[in-house]
């Protein structure tokens, strides 16, 4: 059986021996799984601040709130000068200078509530078009590039760790994220990989527990096609249930082990998380992926020897 020490030693020596290879692979990975996540509040923030400037009055140039008489009174006299109106509100519609001023105040109200009202029909649905049109080809790149480099990452590190069981010299390189595009297998990827997130994002929308317990037993899919590509969906997923049978609930104390690290990562604006922790975390959960595909062995992976899973000793296939 695994212990958690053991695997984070060895991910951790692993990650050392190509520091800086490791510190941009786990970069790319952490702003993949990131994207699209900060935009909502910012859009929400922006929405309040519109709001706060939409008044239902007119303010002259010291500040002073003008009633629609002192308007009108100023208006005929003469005495209303330009700047006045700069950067103002009148009836919720903002005016640009004088010449606006006079328009809103002279174009009866039913029409301006007219011309109003299509105008905001109009940037409603253009609105909601340009979000429907976001969201497609945030799915579309998703699917189609994040997940593959996903795949990449994975094999990547599973590399790293490999070239470091057998003490090599040669250094893995970040080209590995490619992985998936080059190896002719890129659409049984694709599909596998797409239906890894449709099936937990459908158990997470049923209850959160089983969404977690889901994706931890489909935890190892990455990996497995990091290793083969060619693995069709179903062979995949059941490998992956196997692997993580008996192994789910120490996995999720694995991931509370680096607990720590995330709260330090915080106070340190993530620069612990993007120089140590995160690549740290990516190269011990390659090693588990290793640990798992070779059962109770104990040789799999270290300085000391020169053992590396291969295809001919693999335990699940």
């Amino acid at each position: 059986m695994w212990t958690r020490s053991e695997l984070k030693e060895k991910g951790k020596n692993a990650f050392l021996r190509n520091y800086w290879w490791c510190v941009l692979a786990a970069l790319i990975l952490m702003l993949i799984a990131g994207r699209g996540s900060s935009s909502r509040g910012s859009n929400n923030q922006n929405n309040n601040q519109d709001t706060a400037y939409q008044y239902n009055y007119v303010t002259d140039e010291d500040g002073n709130i003008l009633s629609e008489f002192d308007i009108d009174e100023f208006m005929a006299d003469g005495e209303l000068p330009d700047e006045i109106f700069d950067d103002t509100v009148i009836g919720n519609t903002v005016t640009d200078g004088f010449l606006s001023s006079i328009l809103n105040n002279n174009i009866p109200s039913g029409i301006s509530s007219l011309f109003n009202g299509i105008m905001g029909i109009t940037s409603m649905a253009f609105f909601t078009v340009f979000a429907l049109l976001a969201i497609l080809v945030g799915i579309a790149l998703s699917i189609l590039i994040f997940n593959p480099l996903q795949v990449g990452g994975r094999k990547f590190f599973i590399s790293n760790s490999r070239a470091a069981s057998k003490n090599s010299p040669e250094k893995t390189k970040v080209s590995e994220f490619l992985y998936a595009f080059r190896e002719g297998n890129y659409g049984t990827i694709v599909t596998t990989m797409f239906a890894k997130s449709l099936f937990e994002a459908l158990w997470t929308l049923c209850l959160i527990i089983p969404g977690i317990v889901k994706a931890y037993e489909y935890r190892m899919i990455p990996y497995l096609l990091a290793d083969h590509p060619d693995m069709d969906r179903r062979d995949a997923f059941e490998t992956s249930r196997a692997m993580m049978d008996g192994h789910k609930m120490d996995a999720f104390i694995l991931d509370l082990s680096f607990i720590g690290w995330k709260i330090l990562s915080a106070f340190t604006l993530n620069l612990s998380g993007v120089f140590f922790s995160n690549p740290y975390q990516e190269a011990t959960n390659a090693e588990l992926y290793l640990r798992l595909l070779n059962g109770e062995r104990n040789d799999y992976i270290g300085y000391d020897n020169t053992y590396t899973a291969g295809p001919e000793d693999q335990k699940f296939w």
